[in-house]
Formats: C-alpha cells, sequence, structure tokens
C-alpha cells in the first residue's frame, strides 16, 4: 500500500477547515472570531486575528503590527491586568505550600524561603507572558483600547459651543 501526498495549493472553499480557513494575508472582523478561539490564541501569545503571529517579542515586548497578517496590535496596551491575573493565580495556587512549608518546623527555615521564591519565580515567568497576550487579545477583541471615541457631554468644543449659542 502507498500513500501519496499532492503538493497542490487548495482554495479556501477547499481547504479541509472550510470557510473557517484563512490565508495569513486576510482579516476579519474582531466579532467574526469566537471568544474562546481569541482566548486560546492569547494564552498561546498568538496574533489573536489570524493565529499564527507572534504578540509578543522576546518576554514581554509588545509587537505593533502581527508579522503574519499584519494586524494592527499596537492600540492594545494590557497596562497592569496581566501582572494582577499573574498575582491572583500564582498566589492561589502557591497559597498551600506557603501553609505548609511555613508552619513544617522539620524544615529549615532557609530551605523553605528558597523553594518558593523558586516557585514564586517560576509561576510568575510562566504565566505572565501568556497573560499579557491573553489580555492583548480580548482588548483587541473587544476595541476595548482606552481611546475616547465618545465625547462627555460636559466636554465643550468650539464646534457645538457655536451651535448652542449662535
Amino acid at each position: 500500500m502507498s500513500i501519496s501526498f499532492s503538493t497542490r495549493t487548495l482554495g479556501t472553499d477547499q481547504h479541509p477547515a472550510g470557510a473557517l480557513a484563512m490565508r495569513a494575508d486576510q482579516t476579519t472582523s474582531p466579532a467574526d472570531i469566537p471568544l474562546i478561539t481569541v482566548i486560546r490564541r492569547g494564552l498561546s501569545r498568538c496574533c489573536p486575528n489570524c493565529g499564527s503571529g507572534a504578540v509578543l517579542s522576546g518576554y514581554l515586548t509588545r509587537v505593533p503590527l502581527c508579522g503574519s497578517c499584519g494586524e494592527d496590535l499596537s492600540q492594545s496596551s494590557a497596562d497592569d491586568g496581566p501582572a494582577l491575573a499573574t498575582l491572583i493565580v500564582v498566589g492561589h495556587v502557591l497559597a498551600p505550600f506557603l501553609t505548609i512549608l511555613g508552619r513544617d518546623e522539620r524544615i529549615p527555615v532557609w530551605v523553605a524561603i528558597a523553594a518558593l521564591a523558586a516557585m514564586i519565580l517560576a509561576g510568575v515567568w510562566w504565566c505572565l507572558p501568556r497573560f499579557k497576550g491573553l489580555f492583548i487579545a480580548l482588548i483587541w477583541r473587544t476595541g476595548a483600547t482606552g481611546e475616547d471615541v465618545f465625547t462627555h457631554p460636559g466636554v465643550d468644543d468650539a464646534e457645538s459651543h457655536k451651535r448652542r449659542n449662535g
């Protein structure tokens, strides 16, 4: 029995994934991509639009544009969200170890401190870039870039002032 593989390029309509398949240069509306897909792409630190380009260069540096599809990610500023999420997750995961190592008198204090420091550093090292990718993806999906697209009614610009006062 022999197996042969075809080297021809499949079109979007012929692709095994069907209509969900997307070329790397094709962008879609954020609302067209399911939320769970955006979350998965964010946790894997991939572009929320295409899923193949990276959103981070190095450890935590956000890239302005996706290298695969060219999606603009420069407006997605995660700020302190990833650090807070990392603190909550790592803190809750390590809470039992803090209790056990802190109350067991058979374990020397220096060993407990060294073990807890190593666990905290490993947890933060692993969680922080994934949460930053997640926050960037969720900000991209919801459009919550922090830019004021609506003007507060109390803000009086020159044009509205002319309309009211003639």
